[in-house]
């Protein structure tokens, strides 16, 4: 018997929660000679079941990429992302600090150490009402049952003391009630749930010769970096003649107007070898900003500025000096 859309199981009842456990082994493909050549034909893992209660394989193509990390770190890290904690974390922020080349002598390749900084937005998805909250909700709860009751005549009486406990509570704390509409019954601040962690890492690199990287060594702690209070000593701004300072300005506005969406042949009309590469960019000029003119050492005038855009894009407002 052939079934026309195979057998279908359901994932969740059969298999429960996967998790990864070791890259098992690489089916590789053999060339003519039958010898095992260097291209992967697929890939199979050890993946652990909770519904099964033991070890299942799977074989993946190798059309699937892997991530940037080793075999090693990929078992490593095999416990470390969990459905079952009450917090979800977004990344906010990374700042690179340092990039390093600590390539060892004969090394093939190139391997760099990496310092980042991330900060992340902790939301604790587990947070209990607070005891005004629960007080509010017995509170309705008496109302709503003697309302229920209203057409009991021995229970009149007691149909006005619940309006009277609501008419209470709702005079001693107003704000109360508003949260109670407000959060479905959760009285709790944003605070309570959120918060912004901050954390340095470092990793290292290998890059190839083909420049294809992989990341060898697990993100590890690092002590952070703080701000410097250095300050880079400005430019002097020389005076020139008006109308050369005016032609000046005039060939700059004109040069970033068209440079977002230059070519390398409109580039080469405007800057010597290749200074500047096209950008592709959507963005629209908007103005320079505190040009600052000066002497080089061969005497010819370079101007130090900003140049403000906007990103039609992100609708952002971007600032690019030069």
């Amino acid at each position: 018997m052939r079934l026309a859309k195979g057998i279908i199981i359901d994932k969740e009842k059969t298999f429960g929660v996967l998790k990864f456990s070791a890259l098992r082994h690489e089916v590789r493909l053999t060339n003519e000679d039958g010898s095992l050549s260097e291209e992967i034909k697929e890939r199979t893992h050890d993946l652990k079941s909770k519904a099964q209660g033991r070890m299942i394989q799977v074989s993946i193509p190798a059309s699937v990429p892997l991530s940037f990390l080793t075999k090693e770190l990929i078992g490593l890290n095999a416990d470390t992302i969990r459905s079952d904690i009450p917090t979800s974390s977004k990344l906010t922020d990374i700042k690179i600090w340092e990039v390093k080349d600590i390539t060892k002598e004969n090394e093939q390749g190139k391997t760099y150490n990496l310092i980042f900084g991330i900060e992340q937005l902790i939301t604790d998805t587990d947070i209990q009402p607070t005891e005004s909250s629960a007080v509010n909700e017995t509170t309705d709860e008496a109302v709503a049952e003697s309302e229920a009751d209203s057409t009991d005549s021995e229970t009149i009486s007691e149909n006005k003391s619940s309006s009277n406990l609501q008419e209470q509570n709702q005079s001693e704390s107003p704000d109360s009630q508003a949260n109670l509409e407000n959060t479905g019954g959760k009285d709790m601040e944003q605070s309570d749930r959120e918060k912004l962690i901050n954390s340095t890492y470092s990793i290292e690199i290998y890059a190839d010769g083909n420049k294809n990287m992989v990341i060898t060594k697990n993100p590890t702690m690092s002590a952070d970096f703080t701000k410097s209070a250095y300050e880079p000593k400005p430019k002097e701004n020389i005076a020139i003649d008006n109308d050369k300072q005016a032609e000046i300005l005039e060939f700059l506005e004109t040069f970033f107007t068209l440079y977002p969406k230059a070519t390398y042949k409109e580039l080469s009309y405007y800057v010597k070898g290749n200074v500047l590469k096209p950008i592709g960019k959507d963005y629209i000029f908007s103005e320079l900003i505190n040009p600052v003119f000066y002497h080089e050492e061969n005497g010819n005038i370079s101007v130090s500025l900003a140049v403000k855009y906007l990103d039609e894009d992100t609708k952002m407002i971007q600032v690019f000096q030069y």
